[in-house]
């Protein structure tokens, strides 16, 4: 009969309008399919096949919402990550797998991401302690630089200008220690030679000669202490021909 054809041809409508909506579905069009799904829902209220097309629908969207946060993410991860944005970019992989937890490229992105600010962190951290050393090498401060830098190199590890600074800064204690002990020997030989006592003078500048080598002013000194010795001894001797003949004529 009439309401049985009717029927029928509803039946059929609704089929080939939920079989339109599956297409779009399959291709992609999700939004169009969602506006397809709410048109039949006015032409066929109540239809329960239309509830399981709607939520169909709208899962397809959830799915394809979630896989645009996750494409979208991680292309700003790998911008950060080229620019050099090694903190922002695992804060945004860490956001990330809050929802994604099981996705392999994210961990694999945080790893690399991990990796490379741990790298950047110890080049920032050599690169400031160069600059200290230098600084306190320049100041003489010696053993302050040589502090830090044996303590950067057991921690950081060496990339050769590190070992360099610290023989800079050995060789620089090591030249000022020289330095001072010579003044010291100076000082003191000078006191000697004012007291007259040149051959104790002579003496203490032949053990600094033999302890620090031809360190300045030794040599010019040792000179100057042998041509007043040879002066002294000449005129003792000149002394004892006088006082020989003295008494000879006596």
């Amino acid at each position: 009969d009439l309401h049985e054809m009717r029927s029928r041809e509803t039946a059929r409508q609704l089929k080939e309008d939920i079989d339109r909506v599956d297409g779009l579905l399959l291709i992609g069009e999700t939004d169009q399919a969602l506006a397809m799904v709410a048109e039949i829902e006015k032409r066929h209220p109540g239809q329960t096949q239309i509830l399981s097309l709607r939520a169909r629908a709208e899962a397809h969207k959830a799915q394809e919402d979630r896989s645009r946060r996750l494409a979208e993410g991680t292309a700003e991860v790998k911008a950060r990550l080229r620019n050099s944005e090694f903190d922002w970019a695992i804060s945004t992989i860490d956001t990330l797998l809050k929802e994604f937890a099981d996705n392999l490229d994210l961990q694999r992105l945080r790893k690399h991401a991990t990796e490379r600010l741990t790298a950047k962190r110890r080049l920032d951290r050599i690169a400031s302690l160069k600059s200290e050393s230098a600084s306190l090498i320049e100041r003489m401060e010696f053993d302050a630089a040589i502090r830090a830098l044996e303590t950067g190199v057991a921690e950081l590890g060496d990339d050769g200008e590190l070992t360099r600074l610290l023989q800079t800064a050995i060789a620089g204690k090591a030249a000022r220690e020289r330095e001072r002990a010579v003044s010291t020997i100076v000082e003191e030989t000078e006191q000697l030679r004012r007291s007259g006592k040149l051959d104790d003078a002579i003496r203490s500048v032949e053990r600094a000669v033999r302890i620090w080598g031809e360190e300045p002013p030794l040599p010019e000194l040792m000179r100057q202490l042998a041509d007043e010795k040879r002066a002294q001894d000449r005129k003792h001797a000149i002394g004892d021909v006088v006082r020989k003949a003295e008494a000879l004529i006596d």
